[in-house]
């Protein structure tokens, strides 16, 4: 390396504070620059950072609730959170150095356009659920729809709403954080091959707070291995005692047919009766 490259690699740079950086984690080096920054887009080079550095940063964003519509590659990661904001982390292995950009471009308005949705009731709660997505069973504390059903195409998407009563302890948000390793354990022993990969505190439009889990899992059909992943929604109902959980499954080649962002506006419509 010249010594003009060690010099520019050797300099610090200050970690901006801005609408955008309050949304992902600080990076352990402090060398780099700040290519721009403010409240609607901001880009940094953070030098002098290892390939496990950066995979460990990725954990971390995802933590931070970068897990919709995310993937990554060895050396690239993208993904938006829950309000749209999006997120591209990429490696250099060569200078060792990790480009962050991060941006509001893709922030959205969260409700569904008006005649494409119905407005259902569970207990003392509201929420709206697209006009297209089928009623597929209803029992007394849950109902199920069929999202995209297409067997020989290998497309299957389920969505759900379950409202169990509890009746040892008493619901709440604390409760469901001090039980959460519980929660991760539940869902990857009753769901098929499944792993969790991600959660997020997430709070609709209208304050009504709980935490969304992201899975992959797998299944055996007639014909062959479907891969899916999942999303799984958990809130308290502390005026009756029940856990409200609001689940998408995914399974098969969905791609851009994804329902997952049909999801969001869901969990962002909830509200009480009241």
């Amino acid at each position: 390396m010249e010594d003009t490259e060690k010099e520019q690699y050797a300099v610090t740079y200050v970690w901006p504070k801005n609408d955008l950086t309050e949304k992902i984690p600080e990076p352990k080096s402090k060398n780099g620059a700040v290519l721009h920054a403010d409240d609607q887009k901001t880009k940094l080079k953070i030098y002098r950072t290892s390939y496990g550095e950066y995979n460990a940063y990725v954990r971390d964003c995802r933590k931070q609730g970068f897990i919709v519509n995310d993937s990554k590659k060895s050396k690239t990661f993208k993904a938006h959170d829950v309000e749209g904001y999006k997120l591209i982390v990429t490696y250099e292995k060569d200078s060792a150095t990790m480009l962050l950009s991060v941006d509001a471009e893709d922030v959205r308005k969260n409700a569904f356009a008006e005649g494409t949705y119905s407005t259902y009731t569970y207990k003392n709660y509201l929420m709206d659920i697209p006009n297209e997505w089928e009623v597929d069973s209803t029992t007394e504390d849950s109902q199920q729809f069929i999202v995209c059903s297409d067997e020989k195409a290998g497309k299957l998407s389920y969505f759900g709403v379950s409202y169990s009563l509890d009746d040892e302890d008493q619901v709440s948000l604390k409760t469901l954080y001090e039980d959460n390793d519980n929660m991760i354990d539940m869902l990857e022993e009753s769901i098929d091959h499944c792993k969790v990969t991600g959660e997020k505190e997430v709070v609709s439009d209208y304050g009504v707070k709980g935490i969304v889990y992201l899975y992959n899992h797998w299944m055996d059909t007639d014909i062959g291995r479907m891969d899916g992943k999942g999303w799984f929604y958990c809130f308290p109902s502390p005026e009756d005692n029940r856990w409200f959980i609001i689940y998408l499954m995914e399974f098969g080649d969905i791609k851009e047919d994804t329902y997952e962002d049909a999801y969001w506006k869901v969990l962002a419509s909830i509200r009480s009766k009241e």
